[in-house]
Formats: structure tokens, sequence, C-alpha cells
């Protein structure tokens, strides 16, 4: 047990054994002492790539069992040189560097960590870089804080993301195996473990990691140090920095100054979609929703991304608040899934003129017209009772004189027909009284 090896190995059954063996990715081949010393090489043995599967075991094993501390801790200042002589680790840190002269893969990585999150923008002069390289990567970031800091004014920040300008997109990674600390206090990350696709036998990732806020019990004023090491092939670019806190009304009002879009570029855009007043290519009116796709209320401020090729606008305010309290924000527009962050984002001044129509004022869908108006939808047998109204007011007194006449004629035959049917009516009877009441 002091080598990290359950006492209750010695007291299972050779099916037990190869149970364990099975569900540990072992050989399940041999007799009992061979497969209790195949079993202890996996316990006893220090190394990334065997780590996480002797931790599987053991639990199979032994769920209450706790290991041992690891022969070289996660904790102390000389973790760095102890992993670096022993050549398990190589080192590249990059102390802030100016983007030109970055490395190509340094640059590109710390671009997409420091855009990552637009509600945490990083503060200028506190960014510390580090290029995590495989197969037994090792790295510390260090970030100073000033006497008198607030944490309710800034955030500690660690972001990861995979190396080289051919990454795509812009998300958060963690290195595969990833161990960390904090001023020597382990601190555990969210890493969501990969998916085994069965149809290509490779192990995808579910793009579901959480970059980390350093917890505010961990750091001290001076300077803070981050060690972490991972056993990922693909090499990492880390980041640890200052971040300010952006609110969402914050967020939506520096979009509103910065990128509304003028009157005449989004009217222009507008007719280009409903044909331009050509012919040949003219799509007559269209039907436009003035509702939020997220909220399904009325747009208030209308946004959408410079990728969009549609006219429908979703409500910037409903859209910031989504991002905000999703777990990993996808940073898409709703709609057609174009890219759209922040800097990607733009008001349609068109769009938020019609809003403001009195002629529309709460109504939920506008009808478009070529030109580039807007009226209010009425639907096809609101417009065919229009069309009928007018053409019976086109059709002027002609069409009244006519029923007139109809009616005339209609009357005076019915009037011939009452005279005829009183002069032909059978006379009274004899003796009867011209007063029929009977008072008896």
């Amino acid at each position: 047990m002091a080598n990290g090896v359950p006492g209750r190995l010695w007291a299972l059954r050779v099916a037990e054994l190869k149970e364990v063996c099975r569900q540990g990715g072992l050989a399940r081949s041999g007799n009992k002492p061979e497969l209790q010393r195949r079993i202890v090489d996996v316990l006893t043995t220090t190394s990334f790539a065997t780590e996480a599967r002797a931790e599987r075991i053991r639990a199979l094993i032994d769920p209450s069992f706790s290991a041992p501390a690891a022969p070289v801790p996660m904790r102390g200042p000389s973790l760095a040189d102890q992993l670096l002589a022993s050549g398990q680790a190589r080192q590249v840190v990059v102390r802030a560097p100016p983007l030109e002269n970055a490395a190509p893969s340094t640059s590109a990585g710390r671009d997409r960590c420091a855009a990552l999150d637009p509600f945490l923008p990083l503060v200028d002069g506190s960014v510390d870089v580090a290029l995590v390289l495989p197969p037994r990567g090792y790295a510390r970031l260090t970030v100073r804080l000033e006497p008198g800091w607030s944490a309710r004014d800034h955030v500690v920040v660690l972001r990861s993301a995979i190396a080289g300008a051919s990454a795509r997109g812009i998300e958060h990674r963690w290195p595969l195996g990833t161990q960390l600390s904090v001023n020597g206090t382990p601190v555990a990350v969210a890493q969501v473990p990969q998916l085994l696709d069965t149809v290509s036998g490779k192990f995808k990732d579910r793009h579901m990691d959480e970059p980390l806020a350093v917890p505010t019990s961990l750091l001290r004023t001076g300077i803070n140090e981050v060690d972490l090491r991972a056993s990922d092939s693909e090499p990492h670019v880390l980041l640890l920095a200052l971040a300010a806190p952006t609110t969402v009304a914050q967020l939506r009002t520096s979009v509103e100054r910065d990128r509304t879009l003028p009157l005449d570029e989004c009217l222009a855009r507008v007719v280009n979609h409903l044909g331009g007043g050509d012919d040949d290519f003219s799509v007559g009116s269209m039907r436009l929703s003035l509702q939020c796709t997220l909220s399904h209320a009325r747009v208030t401020t209308p946004a959408r991304a410079t990728g969009c090729r549609h006219l429908e606008c979703f409500d910037l305010e409903s859209y910031l608040q989504c991002q905000r309290v999703a777990r990993v924000p996808k940073w898409k527009c709703p709609t057609c899934s174009a890219a759209a962050r922040p800097s990607e984002l733009v008001v349609d001044s068109w769009l938020l003129g019609v809003l403001h129509d009195p002629a529309l004022a709460g109504a939920a869908v506008a009808d478009l017209q070529p030109d580039g108006t807007a009226r209010p939808w009425t639907t096809a047998a609101g417009k065919r009772k229009a069309a009928a109204v007018l053409d019976a007011d086109d059709d002027g007194g002609g069409g009244g004189g006519a029923s007139s006449g109809s009616s005339g004629g209609e009357s005076s035959q019915a009037s011939s027909s009452g005279s005829s049917s009183q002069a032909t009516a059978a006379p009274p009877r004899e003796g009867a009284e011209e007063n029929p009441i009977c008072l008896d």
C-alpha cells in the first residue's frame, strides 16, 4: 500500500483480476501472479500516459483506497527544474511578447485566447503566455498582483487553445491529461472527456471545456505562479492574465455606439435583397418577422452578424443575455449560425426605423415592398377582401343604378302581384259582419 497498491489486490481471485485488467485496458492472459504483477507495474509507474489508468484501476480494486502523493509533487518552486532535469518536459515561455515579434503559433493562439470571452476582456500589461509542447508538456506562468487589488474589479483567468493558425474557431481546450496547481495548491479544471467515434475509431473532442477563473483564496499580493503538466500530442498555448468583468449593458452600449450601420447602407441591402426594382429578378413583397428568434418577443434593438445574408434580426439584449448565461457560449447567429461575436455584430438602422414606425406599432410581422418600404402585414383573405372593395369602388354609380332599377322592377312586380291577389280574393260569406271579431 505504501507504493500506491491497494492491499485488497492480493485477495482477488483470478476471475476478478482478469475483470480488473479488462476494464483497465490490460492484457488478461496469464496466471494469478502474472496478472498481479501486470497490475502492480501500472500502479507503481509514474508517467503521464499511465497515471489516469492507474487511478481507474485503483478505483476498480478498492473504491475507498486513497493513493499517496506522487513521487514528483505538484508544489514547490523546484518543480520545473525537476521535470526539465529529468528530461520529462520541454519549456518555452514567452513573457507578454509584442505581437509582431512572437512566433506564429504562439501569436495565433494568443489572439484566440484573448478574444475567448468578451465578458472578461484582458487588462493590458498583465498577460503571460506559455507554449506547452508534447509529448510531456510542462509550463509555468506568472501574474503579478499589486497591493490593494480588488477581486470585485478583476479576475485572474487561465485560458488554453491549440497552437497554430490553422486551428478552427475561437474555443477553449485544455490539453489532455491536464494537471494544474496555483502557488503549489492543486486545482481541478473543467475538462470534459473525449468521446469515441465508432465510425472512425478515433476519440473526438466534445467542445465543452471551460476556462479557469483562478480562485481568489489561492492568490496573493505579488507574484503568483501557475504550473501545468499535460500529456497531449498537440501543442497548446496557455494564457494567464488579469481580466476586467464587463456587464451585458456595457457590451450592448458598446455595440450600439460603435457598430450601428448607416440608414442608406441598410436600405440598399434591403432593396438588393428584394430585387432592386428589376422586373426580371424582383421577388415582390416579402413577409418580415419583427420578433426575436430567442425571446419570441418584439425586437427592441435589431442586430445581426456581418456574415448574415437574411433580413431578419434578433434582439441585441436577448442575444447577449443568452451568451452570458450559457455554459459554453457559441457566439453564432441563431438563424444562420454565422459567427456573431461582439466585434462581428451590427445594428440595422433601417429595421430600427421600421420598429418605431407608428403604422407598425405593436405589429409582429411587416410586409416589405420592393422599394424598401414596410406596411402592416395582412393575410391572403384580407388582401382578397380589400381587392373586392376596391373593385366595387371602381365600378362607380353604374352598378348602383342597375341595381336600383332591378330593385324597382322587382318591387313593382310585387305590387302588381299584390293587386291581382286582392282582386281575385274570395268574397265574404253572406251574413258575415264587417268586423269579424267575436266577443263571445
